[in-house]
């Protein structure tokens, strides 16, 4: 694993040099830090401009993806590139490699190296999460539905039989936890999350996420970005 993560440095290295670099975002998850058999794509931050800047050509279908997003950017300036790459690994599963999954690549502090989060089954929507749910009314069959809306770190709204609680990035696994613990259902998570946000700020919340009772709650993979 070592000479791959410094496969993956030597390349932020070699852009920095044509001034073209990635900032990572920052994570404290541990869950997975050891990816083999890897490609890369990279989304930049144009410090003039301010808008994304897709790096794709190295991507190799049968591989496993690191997809490098610039924490600068805002979350809806890289949701046209994340849903590409999306819609590109399922294409391309059908034929090739239908284990290989893609990541995002994060620094972790603690560790002083990379840490990684799969967002492979991620599905991305621009559409509002009530004409989803009236378009596939059997989601929310036999489950329990909490609604997470995530405007920033310190805005966070969790809503559910009609009962609305404000939170922030720190107490929001408590209040989740606390939230699935009073069901006799298995609760179903339906997260939500403002376009101008960070990109930050999302993976932030993605890794506090990773902390919750994953006994008694599944979070949908369908993700709702909202204006």
């Amino acid at each position: 694993m070592r000479s791959k993560i410094c496969l993956l440095l030597l390349s932020l290295t070699i852009l920095s040099c044509q001034k073209r670099i990635v900032e990572l975002p920052e994570t404290n998850s541990q869950q997975i830090t050891e990816v083999s058999d890897i490609s890369v794509a990279y989304v930049f931050f144009n410090e003039e401009t301010r808008d994304a800047e897709f790096n794709r050509k190295n991507l190799i279908g049968t591989t496993n993806w690191l997809v490098n997003v610039d924490k600068r950017l805002k979350l809806g300036d890289a949701l046209p590139h994340l849903i590409y790459l999306q819609q590109k690994r399922r294409k391309d599963g059908m034929h090739k490699n239908e284990n290989a999954k893609n990541y995002f690549s994060c620094s972790n502090p603690d560790l002083k190296n990379l840490a990684f989060i799969d967002f492979t089954d991620v599905r991305y929507h621009k559409e509002p999460l009530v004409e989803f749910l009236k378009e596939n009314t059997s989601e929310a069959a036999d489950t329990a539905s909490i609604f997470v809306g995530v405007r920033s770190s310190a805005e966070i709204d969790i809503g559910k039989n009609f009962v609305l609680t404000k939170t922030d990035a720190s107490s929001l696994v408590n209040v989740l936890n606390t939230t699935i613990a009073n069901d006799s259902i298995p609760d179903k998570i339906y997260l939500n999350f403002k376009n101008d946000m960070s990109f930050q700020d999302y993976i932030s919340i993605k890794s506090l996420l990773l902390k919750i009772d994953q006994d008694q709650a599944k979070i949908s993979a369908d993700e709702f970005i909202y204006k």
